[in-house]
């Protein structure tokens, strides 16, 4: 008997690592919740609904939280700092510690979209000060490039330049 989790077919492995690739789709990222935690003053929980069309592609990245991810729908190619890539897919999960980088976050399918849930201990300042795009720190070679990002107010911006290393949050409207 099949569940609605089941999906026999895990895409395989790149032969090789391909370098980021700016002309393939973005990922829109949606916030679920953020919240305060009143048992760790200073921190916050953050929840991103995040949605890899066909073949998107995110450049790579840091985030300043710890962040554990939960696949809900397709399979992602994940390869973080060293690490060999890896494939997640439906009700599989992982975990990136606080500035791990993030060389390749990309759907594993060129048909099918991905969605995760990344869910973020962030210090409530980071967040405070810098929405939703400011938890995504884009490599400095990659700057300008991102995706839709949907912030609290449910306002929808397409992040150009995510709060890079530097700490300038800057985020255009287009």
């Amino acid at each position: 008997m099949a569940t609605r989790w089941a999906n026999p077919i895990r895409p395989a492995l790149p032969a090789t690592e391909s370098p980021y690739n700016p002309t393939r789709p973005h990922p829109n990222i949606k916030l679920q919740y953020a919240h305060a935690l009143p048992n760790a003053p200073g921190l916050h929980l953050v929840s991103l609904l995040v949605t890899f069309p066909p073949n998107a592609s995110t450049p790579p990245h840091r985030h300043p939280a710890f962040v554990a991810v939960n696949v809900i729908k397709g399979w992602v190619f994940n390869g973080m700092n060293d690490e060999p890539i890896k494939v997640f897919g439906p009700v599989e999960s992982f975990h990136e510690g606080l500035g791990c980088r993030h060389r390749v976050s990309d759907n594993a399918s060129e048909t099918e979209e991905a969605v995760i849930i990344a869910t973020m201990v962030v210090e409530s300042k980071i967040f405070e000060d810098g929405g939703v795009e400011g938890l995504v720190l884009v490599d400095e070679e990659w700057k300008g490039i991102g995706g839709v990002v949907e912030g609290k107010g449910g306002e929808k911006v397409e992040w150009l330049e995510i709060l890079g290393d530097d700490g300038v949050h800057n985020v255009s409207e287009k």
